[in-house]
């Protein structure tokens, strides 16, 4: 058995350099996620979404799109994971403001990383 763990080791140390070529996109792609500002990750953002019953998700989004898709999206998967009934009609706040369906997140001020409070 000790002959196997050194063969490994020997093949695993050529495979070990081979392997760490692939982690150097993902450092790469790691300032651009957390990145601060409505233009983090290439014009999308990460917003996260609570709900009073303290369920959360993060969804993405981009900036120049409306509010109503994140706000659709989230209304899905928080019917799929029986957080809301699917008649609710529920409401988005950032920092104690009603958010509007209508708006475009940049317009809104919704920025990279933001958490939105989520009301039905």
């Amino acid at each position: 058995m000790p002959a196997l763990a050194e063969g490994e080791e020997e093949e695993g140390g050529a495979g070990a350099a081979e392997a760490a070529a692939p982690p150097a996109p993902v450092v790469k792609q790691a300032p651009e996620e957390g990145a601060c500002g409505p233009q983090a990750a290439g014009g999308r953002l990460k917003v996260r979404v609570h709900t009073a019953a303290g369920e959360s998700a993060v969804l993405r989004m981009g900036v120049n799109e409306p509010l109503s898709k994140l706000f659709a999206a989230f209304k899905q998967h928080a019917v799929q994971e029986a957080w809301m009934p699917s008649d609710a009609l529920p409401s988005f706040w950032l920092e104690g403001e009603r958010l509007s369906e209508n708006a475009i997140a940049e317009a809104a001020g919704v920025e990279d990383d933001d958490v939105l409070d989520c009301q039905w």
